[in-house]
């Protein structure tokens, strides 16, 4: 399904101003999965509230019962509050990163042993996965890596959203990676 213009332009903006505010250290690289489960919390939380109002004219029915618990939820996980448990997210990514290194390696491995055509790809797959591998390394053992990763993470972002921008400008999908 197409996205519409405005939309697509829109979320390129949302990547590219999260970007300059990753970049400039206004938003903790640790704390931006928690800004961001929060307000789609909150939001969604609302809106089941508000729908149940309006439809069923109750906030005790199944949708905003369940609005409700999204709603605190999504305070709870609000880090501006003052008692904000700190939840450590970029353990957690360096960890994925150290384990989908590993397999994007082994698939590599894999298909050279199985003999697949292509082997400019099994090479990328390999190179791609320990690359990976050591991002995820450095992101779980360097403390000043660490430190940098919400810059990192913040060039990503603008990247993608000009890189996105320019797409819906030329009207050509770009970002479209396609493997077999």
């Amino acid at each position: 399904m197409k996205e519409n213009r405005v939309s697509s332009t829109l979320k390129a903006i949302i990547y590219i101003v999260l970007g300059i505010l990753l970049c400039c250290s206004i938003i903790d690289a640790d704390n931006l999965p928690n800004w961001l489960i929060s307000i789609s919390m909150i939001v969604s939380g609302s809106a089941m509230i508000f729908v149940s109002l309006i439809l069923l004219r109750s906030i005790l029915s199944d949708m905003g019962s369940t609005g409700t618990i999204l709603l605190g939820f999504g305070i709870f996980f609000l880090p501006a509050l003052p008692h904000y448990q700190n939840i450590q997210w970029v353990w957690g990514i360096a960890l994925l990163m150290m384990i989908l290194g590993c397999a994007y390696f082994l698939e590599g491995i894999l298909r050279i042993l199985r003999k697949d055509k292509g082997m400019g790809i099994n090479i990328y797959l390999m190179l791609f996965g320990a690359a990976v591998f050591a991002l995820g390394i450095c992101l779980w053992l360097i403390d000043s890596f660490r430190a940098y990763a919400g810059l990192m993470m913040g060039i990503c972002f603008i990247v993608y959203g000009v890189l996105y921008l320019i797409g819906l400008a030329t009207h050509k999908d770009i970002l479209i990676i396609k493997a077999k």
